[in-house]
């Protein structure tokens, strides 16, 4: 017999194995440590905490009502570990008027910036129930080596806000 802990996370109530429930204090502690001071810190943390809620979600199931400590070490190991969660690289995106849109229409001129992405822990590697911030109406994505590192990077395009 085990004792259980409920816990309400991002909303949704999870009840966990005790020995899970200190594993994920320890790990959410260290993630609000590592961001608690930043200008962002609160809204990433708000974020981590969803994406782990989700995850939970898809362990639990009829004949599976609690998370566990495995179910908490494999959280874990997809969302990454706080000393993984540093700043990412700047990005600088080049528009050239050779832009066509699927109407076949260029744009007007060409547009160049530069940002700084965020890392979250994530491998690199896009996997199907992710969920990437697109600005609003996302209208098309590209996908390209726009960095010049070797790694395909995406772009989305949002039709309302005319920006990328």
């Amino acid at each position: 017999m085990k004792t259980t802990i409920k816990i309400n996370l991002a909303g949704q109530v999870f009840t966990l194995d005790e020995d899970a429930f200190q594993m994920l204090k320890e790990y959410l502690d260290s993630i609000s440590k590592k961001f608690r001071d930043m200008e962002e810190g609160n809204e990433i943390i708000t974020d981590i905490e969803s994406r782990i809620a989700e995850l939970f979600q898809q362990r639990i199931h009829e004949k599976k009502q609690v998370i566990t400590i495995e179910d908490v070490k494999e959280v874990i190991e997809i969302m990454g570990h706080p000393e993984d969660f540093d700043e990412g690289e700047v990005v600088t995106v080049t528009l050239t008027t050779g832009i066509q849109s699927f109407g076949g229409a260029p744009l007007d001129s060409a547009f160049v910036w530069s940002f700084t992405s965020l890392v979250c822990g994530g491998t690199g590697v896009l996997s199907v129930d992710s969920i990437y911030p697109a600005g609003g109406q996302p209208y098309s994505v590209f996908a390209a080596d726009l960095d010049g590192d070797g790694d395909l990077d995406l772009a989305a395009t949002n039709n309302s806000s005319n920006d990328v």
